[in-house]
């Protein structure tokens, strides 16, 4: 079974992206901060991440650079919803620092878990 993990300041936004991985077999992890995402990846090693971007204490592209360090076979999403900073923008950085693949919200759960799942060579 594959693991992910899903980190989003935003609850409702990181619950509907981990239920979307359950759905589809993933074993799934859900976290609301960039540091706890990190911590918990060093300890489960996860095959797919899903970050949000813009967060207040430790933001994406500080979650993709840890990540990075501690495995390079991971896929990491990149999502952001803009905010001040336009998202097309930050998701370039994103990809720059070392994300697979970028999402810009409002966007379906489940193309993100199949576009996973096809860079993970999956069931697809």
């Amino acid at each position: 079974m594959h693991r992910a993990l899903v980190v989003d300041d935003e609850r409702l936004v990181a619950d509907l992206i981990g239920e979307a991985f359950r759905d589809d077999g993933y074993e799934t992890d859900i976290v609301y901060g960039g540091r706890q995402a990190v911590r918990l990846f060093a300890e489960r090693h996860h095959a797919v991440v899903v970050t949000d971007l813009l967060m207040p204490d430790f933001d994406g592209l500080e979650v993709i650079r840890a990540i990075r360090l501690l495995d390079l076979k991971s896929k990491v999403f990149a999502i952001s919803g803009g905010g001040k900073i336009d998202s097309a923008v930050i998701l370039t950085a994103a990809c720059r620092f070392g994300a697979d693949d970028a999402f810009e919200k409002p966007f379906l759960p489940t193309e993100l878990v199949e576009r996973a799942s096809n860079l993970l060579q999956l069931h697809h």
